[in-house]
């Protein structure tokens, strides 16, 4: 079965998805950002970028703290899973410091482990690139240019067991905005496809029903809306606008 996620991406920011979330769920689990105690500007920022996103994609609000904190002991074994931001003690007991310091300007290391996670730079703007990286590469956050209220719609296929009932992603989101922001113009929909059960690298486009209600969104706002379309891999098809790939359409131009 195919898992269809839809963005408006016009109107929003960014995507949140789960899809590679290896080390935080929404149950009990705590999680704890640490900083070194000296932390560089970056490295705060860093650290409240990752807060942020974390709470945003699974509800929890991690505590942040330096890394002299009396709860981390020297045994790297913790009641709770922590991330290292930048050069912490703990990760210089590691040697990813040593390690960082080999790489390019900029550059930086991720690394997992069952207990903890590190993400060190070679500098303090790597150590931010490496948040960027942890939540692009293991939780699926990405960034897409803001739009007019710097607010993201999402919409995912809704499956019932009566067939007709459910309803695909597109349709989720733009009905969502329709609802939530009705003076808002759509300028562009991002549409992509992934599987439990094989690797998507063929576009996935909306289908006949969904053709017909961005349509209708279009012929109201008097605008056309961009559709991006994609797998999980391969190549994005980009229309420019609904009727690229819905000639004809039917709209309620025909029943004056």
């Amino acid at each position: 079965m195919l898992n269809i996620k839809a963005i408006l991406p016009a109107i929003g920011m960014l995507l949140l998805t789960a899809k590679k979330t290896l080390i935080l769920t929404d149950d009990d689990t705590e999680c704890v950002i640490v900083k070194p105690d000296n932390a560089y500007h970056l490295e705060e920022e860093a650290a409240q970028e990752l807060q942020s996103y974390i709470q945003k994609i699974i509800g929890i609000v991690p505590e942040i703290i330096t890394d002299d904190n009396p709860t981390l002991t020297s045994s790297l074994t913790y009641d709770f899973i922590p991330i290292f931001i930048g050069n912490t003690d703990q990760a210089e007991s590691l040697g990813l410091i040593d390690d960082a310091l080999s790489l390019e300007d900029d550059s930086y290391i991720i690394k997992v482990t069952p207990k903890a996670v590190y993400l060190v730079g070679k500098d303090p703007l790597g150590s931010r690139f490496a948040v960027s990286g942890l939540l692009e590469d293991y939780f699926s956050v990405h960034w897409y240019m803001p739009g007019e209220i710097g607010e993201v719609v999402t919409g995912n296929n809704q499956e019932n067991a009566c067939y007709p009932a459910g309803l695909c992603a597109e349709r989720v989101a733009i009905f969502q905005a329709g609802a939530k922001y009705p003076s808002v113009v759509i300028k562009a929909i991002a549409i992509s496809a992934t599987s439990m059960n094989y690797q998507v690298d063929t576009p996935a486009a909306p289908c006949g029903n969904c053709r017909q209600s961005i349509s209708e969104y279009e012929v109201k706002q008097k605008q056309p809306i961009q559709l991006l379309m994609m797998g999980e891999l391969g190549e994005v098809l980009k229309c420019n606008s609904i009727g690229d790939i819905l000639p004809l359409a039917f709209t309620n131009t025909f029943l004056k």
